[in-house]
């Protein structure tokens, strides 16, 4: 799968997506500092899924109507970065790829939420 992932992502979870055949975009590597509409635009623009721990990326996506493919929003704030990489892991394997696309999948450590955008 196409990520971009936020600049909040740790970079064992960058490192380990990658390792696991995914296409990475990082902003903490490469655009850091950008504002959140321009992450955004960024991943619409090459048709992208976000990986992020801000919310604020959904309230843009439906409180604001900004276009975006999929944003999955990892709620695991007490979790390392392997820990995190390890949970979306879990989730991308256990669901089919297009269940991600369109829609904003709340990650935590024990359930997923799935809501079409």
């Amino acid at each position: 799968m196409r990520f971009v992932a936020d600049e909040c992502c740790a970079p064992a979870m960058v490192d380990g997506l990658r390792l696991d055949g995914h296409d990475v975009y990082s902003i903490r590597e490469s655009s850091r500092g950008i504002p959140d509409p321009d992450v955004l635009g960024l991943a619409f623009r090459e048709d992208r899924l976000l990986i992020t721990e801000d919310s604020d990326h959904g309230k843009l996506v439906v409180l604001r109507c900004l276009p975006t493919h999929g944003i999955l929003y990892l709620r695991m704030h007490a979790a390392t970065g392997t820990e995190r990489l390890q949970r979306i892991r879990e989730v991308l394997t256990a669901y089919p790829t297009e269940h991600f696309h369109d829609t904003l999948v709340v990650i935590d450590a024990d359930k997923v939420r799935f809501r079409k955008i």
